[in-house]
């Protein structure tokens, strides 16, 4: 009974942390996303935000990406941000970034699992 208990409470405890960890990053971005962006881009601190699951999405590959085009991968887990369209916005503000600043050669080695990467390969012919 006593493990029982325990657990319950351990998995709650870990619910509310992350579920704060998401508001307090939410909170970061009070601003429209071409604010933040221009901002984070002053300050050297782009992140790219990802829809990941129980299993982080974050691999090798993508620490590489990270340390090759100075941008962070920040995964929100299996818990949505409230903001999603914000998140969106941002990543895509990230992407023309990388457009212009490196050609197509990021493309192939992004984490696909970035808020809106799909959609902005879509409406700039890059699929």
């Amino acid at each position: 009974m006593k493990a029982i208990i325990y657990y319950r409470l351990l998995a709650s405890t870990a619910l509310f942390a992350q579920q704060n960890q998401v508001e307090d990053t939410a909170n970061l971005f009070s601003a429209a996303p071409e604010n933040q962006f221009k901002n984070d881009l002053q300050s050297g601190k782009l992140t790219l935000y990802l829809m990941g699951g129980i299993v982080s999405v974050i691999k090798k590959a993508d620490i590489e990406f990270e340390k090759k085009y100075q941008i962070n991968y920040h995964d929100f887990g299996c818990m949505p941000p409230s903001h999603f369209e914000f998140y969106e916005q941002y990543n895509q503000l990230i992407f023309n970034h990388l457009l212009k600043q490196h050609g197509n050669d990021w493309i192939a080695t992004a984490n696909i699992n970035a808020f809106g990467f799909e959609k902005w390969k879509k409406d700039t012919n890059r699929m």
